[in-house]
């Protein structure tokens, strides 16, 4: 597998703390209440995957589906739209059941509420578009994670302006202009917006011109923001098969009683060799090392930073399919369309089923700091029934000619003779 440029590995730092991040005290009361509708029953039930892996875990089976390229993802994002799936899946399902196994705990990231200027923003905005889904699950919906109800329109650049509305302008033409196919029954969409400025910005003036190395041994010019000051460090990391880290912190700390330095940071991994089995080693080991693990192993240390500025976009052209990826980490009833009763909860249809999970992300990084933005849709159809044609009793028969529409055999079927070798 191949992931070439360290842009891609921003994500490894946000998307990971996404995971850790505690919530506040008046978040409390939802967080318990949600997580009140995850737990099992029995206590002998399968074994569930830790919040703070799902993102990593994901981030892994991504790139085994993705081999070459850059990748960004958002696993709040996805979480958040599988967790509205979830929330309508039939009680004690398979479905249901794989759906917990692979999530694990809910997410408890909460929105920032913020204005404009403030240093650290983050919106989470979850919407549900459907005409014939039970009330009943449209109102857990609003209840639990604040989504808005729409009328499923004719076609999907309407749902692109909410994506758009929702990702300050990041995230455009997610879906397309098609129509929306009549066996579309709902369609399940969360977006989040990161804004985030760095807690020491760097200085554009000291902003310089270099070569970035790509991984076919081709070079590409390079903006780098550098800074030579103490920041947190990582050498050496052995379980990401011995690469280095920088930590960067947006925004100011949360409090004086608070553990953590800022609520949002960023980890900057670098392979400790420039060979594809030391990104591999960084991606895999992540999926068992906790991302809290390797913060708590930063310290403070003079370092000579040169970091490129960048852009980053995955679904640009285009949502990419997640359907792959999540059936190779274990959901795979939600998405058969031949079985029925998945999501009684959320629809009377006994063959609705998920169709796939689309996902966008797009990511900038400058000299003031992050801005980031994904957006996740989980389309949910109903089976297309065969249409019947059994021809049981008289009728016509015709043999054309296609370029003129001529008649070459006509026949009317009535008595033919039909046992015969």
């Amino acid at each position: 597998m191949k992931l070439y440029k360290p842009a891609a590995l921003v994500l490894l730092g946000i998307s990971g703390v996404f995971s850790h991040v505690g919530h506040r005290d008046n978040f409390n009361d939802m967080s318990n209440e949600i997580e009140s509708r995850y737990a099992d029953e029995n206590s002998d039930s399968a074994e569930t995957i830790p919040s703070s892996n799902f993102g990593t875990q994901l981030f892994a089976a991504v790139v085994d589906n993705f081999p070459s390229g850059n990748i960004l993802i958002s696993p709040i994002s996805i979480a958040k739209a599988l967790e509205m799936v979830l929330d309508g899946a039939t009680e004690g399902s398979d479905t249901e059941m794989e759906l917990k196994q692979v999530l694990g705990p809910p997410s408890l990231v909460e929105a920032t509420i913020v204005d404009r200027e403030s240093d650290v923003q983050l919106t989470i905005a979850d919407s549900v578009w459907a005409d014939k889904l039970k009330q009943s699950y449209i109102d857990d919906l609003a209840k639990n994670f604040n989504a808005d109800a729409f009328k499923l329109p004719s076609r999907y650049s309407t749902i692109d302006k909410w994506i758009e509305e929702n990702t300050n302008g990041m995230i455009k033409d997610m879906l397309g202009d098609e129509k929306i196919p009549r066996d579309v029954l709902a369609l399940l969409v969360n977006a989040v917006y990161f804004k985030g400025k760095w807690k020491m910005p760097f200085d554009p003036k000291m902003t310089i011109d270099g070569d970035f190395k790509l991984r076919d041994r081709t070079t590409t010019e390079a903006r780098y923001m550098t800074a030579t000051r103490s920041m947190k460090y990582i050498d050496s990391i052995e379980e990401l098969g011995g690469a280095s880290a920088v930590v960067l912190d947006y925004g100011d700390q949360i409090d004086e009683d608070s553990e953590a330095e800022t609520e949002f940071t960023s980890l900057f991994i670098r392979p400790a060799s420039d060979d594809t089995d030391s990104m591999n080693d960084i991606i895999t080991g992540l999926t068992s090392q906790p991302i809290t693990d390797l913060l708590e192993q930063a310290s403070d240390r003079i370092v000579n930073l040169k970091l490129p500025r960048f852009k980053l976009a995955w679904g640009d052209e285009g949502a990419e399919s997640l359907k792959d990826t999540l059936e190779d980490m274990g959901i795979t009833s939600a998405f058969e369309d031949w079985t029925d009763g998945k999501f009684d909860r959320m629809t009377m249809r006994h063959d609705a089923y998920l169709d796939d999970m689309l996902h966008s992300a797009a990511m900038e990084v400058t000299e003031q700091g992050t801005e980031a933005s994904a957006s996740t849709v989980a389309r949910i159809n109903i089976r297309r029934r065969p249409t019947a044609m059994i021809f049981d009793r008289p009728f016509v028969v015709a043999i054309v000619h296609r370029p003129t529409g001529e008649a070459v055999f006509l026949g009317r079927v009535e008595d033919p003779e039909l046992d015969f070798e």
